[in-house]
């Protein structure tokens, strides 16, 4: 999407043609179902983050923020000035570093309210540098349709609702099979398996992932929700029934130095704050 990353156009001219990308397609969408009344905006951007995950994020981008304050515009200019390869600052950081005294303060003086203007003035800078994040669903549908393939993988030889195979070289063929949010999750833990196939060898290789989004401060909490239940199931299953040794039976080699594992948390991998010129 070289429009959105040009410098020829405005931000406003980007924002435009974010606008009219998502009418179009919502009233395509709308057309296509035949609804009376148009399909929702929350629902068109899940659609174009299920198309083109980076499309998804320039228009969101475009479309979703408030215009940058005074506390953003500074904040931008202080972590660009200071910020180097080997130790990168973002504006966040610069707002984190303002805040916390502010924060310390309040706890002395509750009732100022000079300090409360200031928090709440830095606190809505924070915001506009956060990302918006699909949920589960939407993460795990987009890796279940292999939403960013690699080269060495081509079109399914078989696809259905549940289950995805895709050749490989040498005789082995990749299968993506989906158990969420069926029965098949709430036995094993898992939502969704890779399983590769060598067919020469005869061999197997499974990794079963449990999606789960982290929250705003990327913190996982194992207290909450079915989190505990999920992850006992996994190892119960799993760790527990010999899927993660060898042919020995046991779960390392000499040659690897990480134990063998066949059942992982899958979060979703959000790149570091970029410095936003």
């Amino acid at each position: 999407m070289s429009l959105y990353t040009s410098e020829d156009y405005t931000e406003d001219e980007k924002r435009n043609l974010a606008f009219q990308t998502t009418v179009a397609i919502r009233e395509a969408v709308s057309v296509a179902k035949r609804i009376p009344t148009q399909v929702a905006y929350e629902s068109v951007f899940d659609l174009i983050n299920d198309i083109d995950p980076e499309l998804y994020g320039h228009i969101t981008d475009l479309l979703t923020k408030k215009n940058k304050s005074e506390e953003v515009e500074l904040a931008i200019a202080e972590a660009n000035a200071i910020s180097t390869d080997e130790e990168p600052v973002t504006p966040t950081d610069i707002l984190d570093r303002k805040l916390d005294p502010i924060l310390a303060a309040l706890k002395k003086e509750p009732k100022s309210h000079p300090l409360k203007r200031e928090k709440s003035k830095l606190l809505a800078a924070k915001e506009y540098f956060q990302l918006r994040t699909p949920s589960e669903h939407k993460i795990l549908n987009q890796d279940f349709f292999l939403a960013t393939r690699s080269y060495a993988i081509n079109d399914p030889i078989y696809k259905d609702e549940k289950r995805i195979d895709y050749k490989l070289g040498n005789d082995r063929i990749l299968r993506l099979r989906m158990l969420h949010p069926d029965n098949e999750e709430h036995i094993i833990g898992s939502d969704l398996v890779y399983e590769q196939y060598d067919l020469k060898n005869e061999r197997v290789r499974l990794v079963h992932l449990q999606y789960k989004v982290w929250d705003e401060k990327d913190v996982l909490y194992f207290s909450k929700g079915n989190m505990s239940s999920q992850l006992d199931k996994l190892s119960n299953n799993i760790c527990n029934n010999n899927m993660c040794v060898n042919k020995a039976g046991v779960n390392y080699t000499k040659g690897y130095r990480l134990p063998f594992c066949s059942a992982f948390l899958r979060r979703r991998i959000e790149s570091k704050e970029a410095i936003v010129h």
